[in-house]
């Protein structure tokens, strides 16, 4: 009989334990292992059983220990146990030793609070090899309520022992059949108490997930919201309704109709058509700004992001949750930021439409001055201490006007106005030309100067030659400027292409060189590419950088390389688009009658100079100091031409061209000649249909200027 009841109390025991341990597995049987791995409350991990390392970890566990899910999947379980190696093993004899499948340890959190936990773990096949499956229960505060339990069912146990004494001398099969139904008693209650325990524990860690949730969204000033597209209801946290300056009793019941009432009309529409894209899955996720109206009648911007979170069966949104930012200050950062763009802009076009109109008034005394000094050199009478200086202020006057179109260029590259002339040329002509032009000053310095450029003559290309002569010029230049003794080689060579073929030019020298921490910078502004100790130069460091950005204007690449105390070699690399040799028509020479001349006092600088040469060569000029002066001139003397200055004061020009135009005076049908600047274009076309006959830009160039006259009175010489 003692053997019966013994197998008894060891079946109902471990019916008792059958019914613990098979709960969970019961419900893992019916679901998905993946599903069920992801979504489950529970905190799960899988683990290498030998190594220890985290092989997954499902979203409960990644929420549990603050970790990611990458990051706990690179961890290994002992980097949040936090028990020694010989504290887990005596857990494990303790386990066993108590008949216990799971294990309580210490566990760490990534904000490094310790939990106390159970660890339950069995093997389980995955992805083709056995791993542990662990379930893990934060038991920190339920401990005590678990040592409750256990003295309960000791004290049950004590209870039926005591029974089972007395119901000892009774009838056996009444016996067996109670203590199976107190031990089928027990193990229900235990199993109630066991799911109301995880039941209760799931709740907590919502709840404190939620709360901390809630805590970590309050502290970034973002308004929360969950809205429910079926019914409108929208539930929001307190700063959701703050960012505009209301309290949740004053606009209850908050719907979306709240939200819309809100919104700004213009931005209301596109913030839902952004949402019914969402909501038909055209957009995973729903991202829009728009301004709100705020209590106070102030605008509020803000960043409104959202998913929608349920559906339904039929693919209907049930339930779209997500956050307001407010973005104000954001939005009046870029307003001003547009501002102060708009301001450097501006700032940088007044810049360059100065440094434009300085450069042309300035260059229109210098060419005056060139003038004067040909004159001045073209009298047989100046000796020759004089005519020494006439040369020192002849080269100190081509400085500055070398100067004076670099500013010129350099304006123009910044207003975005520099525009190529591309016309067929010889390049190979124009570098040589190049290279004749610094031989004289090549050879004082006793510099050996050559170029390769013959083998190409006959080659031509549609380049823009000015351009192209003014960046191999500024190269050369400073070849000779800044070699002592040795060579300048000018190596020219074509480099073919599969889309286009690559004018290379090669200026190299053996001249001081120029150090890595210059070179680095060799292409900028106001730059000078010396040595230190080295006098010579004289620049403003514009001409390799503006030689640098034509050189990009036309597609191409310039580099240096150099070193110090052996010399430098820079290169200019262009795209070529070959063209044929254009026919070109015979220079003519042309015999002009003496002519009478009429023009406008001006510049009285340039004005002497033009007359003076318009004098010597026969011509008889007249001189009007004023708009009205010129006027009387017009109608009472007969001219063969009228030179007028566009920039008469009080659109003067436009006054005489009319007049003389539109009066049946003796002037009425002769050539008006117009003295204007190049920019803007559209001044031209006003002087053009004015009736002006022909106009030449300013600064005026001499030979331009006879040139133009030959063309309208010349006669050709005969041979």
């Amino acid at each position: 009989m003692k053997s019966l009841n013994d197998k008894l109390w060891i079946g109902g025991w471990a019916l008792i334990l059958n019914i613990l341990l098979l709960l969970p597995q019961a419900t893992a049987a019916e679901l998905n292992f993946e599903n069920v791995f992801e979504s489950h409350s529970a905190v799960l991990l899988i683990v290498e059983p030998e190594t220890g390392h985290i092989l997954d970890a499902n979203k409960a566990a990644s929420q549990f220990y603050g970790y990611s899910r990458i990051e706990l999947k690179q961890m290994n379980i002992q980097d949040v146990n936090t028990l020694t190696a010989e504290e887990v093993a005596n857990e494990r004899k303790l386990a066993k030793k108590e008949h216990r499948n799971f294990f309580i340890f210490r566990h760490r959190l990534k904000n490094g609070e310790i939990k106390t936990v159970e660890v339950h773990s069995n093997p389980y096949q995955y992805m083709g090899k056995t791993v542990l499956l662990s379930v893990i229960h934060d038991i920190s505060k339920q401990r005590q309520m678990q040592d409750d339990l256990w003295h309960y069912q000791g004290r049950l146990e004590q209870m039926v022992d005591r029974q089972t004494a007395e119901l000892k001398e009774t009838h056996q099969l009444t016996v067996m059949i109670l203590l199976i139904g107190i031990l089928l008693l027990l193990g229900l209650i235990a199993a109630l108490v066991f799911a109301i325990r995880k039941l209760q524990e799931a709740k907590k860690v919502e709840q404190r997930e939620r709360q901390m949730l809630d805590e970590i969204i309050w502290g970034t000033g973002v308004g929360t919201y969950e809205w429910n597209v079926q019914t409108g209801v929208m539930k929001t946290n307190k700063r959701f309704l703050e960012m505009v300056g209301y309290k949740r009793e004053e606009l209850e019941p908050v719907t979306i109709e709240t939200w819309k009432n809100l919104t700004h009309p213009l931005d209301l529409e596109v913030a839902l058509e952004i949402i019914e894209k969402t909501f038909s899955k055209e957009r995973e996720f729903y991202e829009s700004e728009f301004r709100m109206t705020h209590k106070d009648g102030s605008i509020v911007w803000v960043l409104s992001k959202g998913n929608v979170v349920e559906w339904s069966q039929e693919g209907k949104p049930l339930r779209m949750s997500g956050t307001h930012t407010n973005i104000t200050s954001l939005k009046q950062t870029e307003v001003e930021l547009e501002k102060a763009k708009k301001i450097a802009e501006e700032a940088s076009l007044a810049k360059s439409e100065f440094l434009a109109s300085m450069s042309h008034d300035l260059r229109a005394p210098m060419m005056g001055i060139r003038g004067v000094l040909g004159l001045l050199r073209d009298n047989k009478t100046v000796v020759k201490q004089e005519s020494d200086l006439l040369d020192d202020l002849d080269d100190m006057s081509t400085r500055m006007m070398s100067l004076l179109d670099d500013i010129l260029d350099l304006s123009k590259i910044e207003a975005g106005q520099l525009q190529l002339d591309v016309d067929a040329w010889e390049p190979a002509k124009i570098i040589e030309n190049i290279v004749s032009l610094f031989r004289p000053t090549a050879l004082k310095k006793d510099i050996e100067i050559s170029t390769t450029a013959s083998q190409y003559l006959g080659y031509w290309c549609k380049t823009d030659d000015i351009r192209l002569r003014q960046i191999v010029s500024n190269l050369v230049s400073n070849a000779v400027k800044y070699t002592k003794s040795g060579s300048v080689d000018v190596d020219v060579h074509i480099a073919l292409g599969e889309e286009n073929d690559r004018l290379v030019i090669e200026v190299k020298d053996t001249g001081v060189g120029i150090s890595k921490e210059k070179l680095d910078g060799i292409f900028d502004r106001f730059t000078q590419p010396l040595q230190k100790g080295n006098t010579q130069g004289g620049r403003a460091g514009l001409g390799l950088a503006i030689a640098h950005e034509l050189t990009e204007i036309m597609g191409g690449r310039l580099t240096a390389k150099s070193t110090p105390g052996q010399g430098s070699v820079f290169t200019l690399s262009l795209p070529v688009q070959w063209a044929e040799r254009p026919v070109l028509e015979h220079k003519q020479d042309f015999v002009i009658a003496p002519l009478k001349v009429l023009m406008f006092k001006a510049n009285p600088v340039n004005q002497k100079v033009i007359a003076s040469m318009l004098m010597r060569n026969g011509h008889s000029v007249s001189v009007a100091e004023d708009v009205e002066d010129m006027l009387a001139y017009a109608q009472a003397e007969r001219f063969d031409v009228i030179l007028l200055d566009s920039e008469m004061a009080e659109d003067g020009a436009f006054k005489v061209i009319g007049d003389i135009r539109q009066k049946q005076g003796p002037n009425k049908d002769k050539p008006i000649i117009a003295f204007a600047k190049l920019s803007p274009k559209q001044k031209w076309d006003e002087l053009t249909e004015a009736g002006v006959t022909s106009i030449i830009a300013k600064p005026v160039k001499h030979e331009r200027f006879f040139a133009e006259l030959g063309r309208l009175f010349g006669d050709k010489k005969k041979s």
